[in-house]
């Protein structure tokens, strides 16, 4: 889900913002969605989100609870124009611990995504991911 263009002019005139959403929406978000969908099926409530946030930035965000009456647990990738690098941030709700790394737009590629998407729902829920279509092993950063 976008915010108004109206909102973000500068979007449109930089290259990095520009290349940010190209490799969420190719490689990132696909993920995104068929983990949550695999999340749905066990039982959680996922929504994901393609936004702005508080400070301006855009961000893929997977949020997941339990219950209703939980909070939610968050996996985002949030791009940061400033330095040129994207965070990739897991906020798990139960332990209120929060891990984010810093990297490349390299660092959005389906392998690591898909890594970090098991990681996060294995530490926020107790829960594998298991893919229907084999998964490569390892990190591309």
């Amino acid at each position: 889900m976008y915010r108004e263009a109206a909102e973000q002019p500068h979007r449109d005139n930089d290259p990095f913002l520009f290349a940010f959403e190209t490799h969420v929406l190719q490689k990132a978000l696909p993920a995104f969605e068929e983990a949550s969908r695999i999340a749905r099926d066990r039982g959680l409530s996922c929504t994901v989100e393609l936004l702005t946030n508080a400070d301006g930035h855009p961000e893929l965000r997977l949020q997941a609870r339990q219950r209703d009456d939980l909070p939610h647990s968050t996996f985002r990738i949030i791009a940061d124009p400033a330095t040129r690098a994207v965070v990739h941030e897991e906020y798990s709700a139960i332990s209120r611990r929060t891990h984010r790394v810093e990297g490349r737009l390299s660092s959005i590629n389906s392998t690591a995504v898909d890594n970090q998407l098991s990681a996060f729902f294995m530490h926020a829920f107790a829960l594998r991911l298991d893919y229907t279509s084999p998964r490569p092993i390892g990190t591309v950063w």
